[in-house]
């Protein structure tokens, strides 16, 4: 009987040692498999747009044409004066022509470029109040300071305006005026 006993015992042992690596094994794989996450977050920067704003107009002033063709020269910057070549003679106060002034602000540290308009692009045109009927000038090299490009400070950085005025000869007299664009965009 004893014997009969110890068979039962091992048997006994053996089913529960199955029974416990069954339950083991369900419980480790019941439910969600394995996972991991993580989070990141999103991020933006909104740059400050720039902007221009003009502070004053180009002005050449009065001259006097001849039979020959000339310019007027008003370079970018304040104090200098301009200058009347070949055909054309300055006439006036100085203080009555300068250079086109405007304010940029932009991001602080981040550089810019400036566009300024293309020779023979840029025309005035007889004001029509006034005598010269339909007779134009047109502006050639345009330059600037800052000249081409620069960085931000803090605050705004003042643009300077010059450019070339070619004057036919004879040119009809009258009031002329035309409009330009300056650009400055972010490298």
């Amino acid at each position: 009987m004893r014997l009969h006993v110890l068979t039962e015992t091992k048997s006994f042992r053996c089913g529960l040692s199955l029974v416990s690596a069954a339950v083991f094994a369900l419980s480790s794989f019941s439910g969600s498999a394995q996972a991991a996450s993580d989070t990141a977050t999103a991020t933006a920067e909104v740059i400050q747009a720039i902007t221009i704003t003009k502070g004053s107009n180009l002005r050449f002033g009065s001259f006097i044409p001849s039979d020959d063709p000339g310019t007027v020269i008003r370079p970018y910057m304040l104090g200098v004066p301009r200058d009347c070549t070949d055909g054309v003679t300055c006439f006036g106060l100085e203080s009555d022509s300068g250079p086109a002034y405007f304010m940029v602000t932009g991001k602080e540290g981040l550089d810019y470029d400036v566009t300024l308009p293309a020779d023979n692009t840029i025309s005035i045109n007889c004001k029509p109040s006034s005598s010269c009927g339909t007779s134009s000038m047109t502006i050639n090299v345009f330059s600037s300071f800052p000249d081409s490009e620069g960085t931000f400070p803090s605050g705004s950085v003042p643009l300077f305006v010059g450019a070339t005025l070619k004057v036919d000869a004879n040119q009809d007299p009258g009031e002329y005026e035309g409009n330009f664009t300056v650009e400055v965009t972010y490298q």
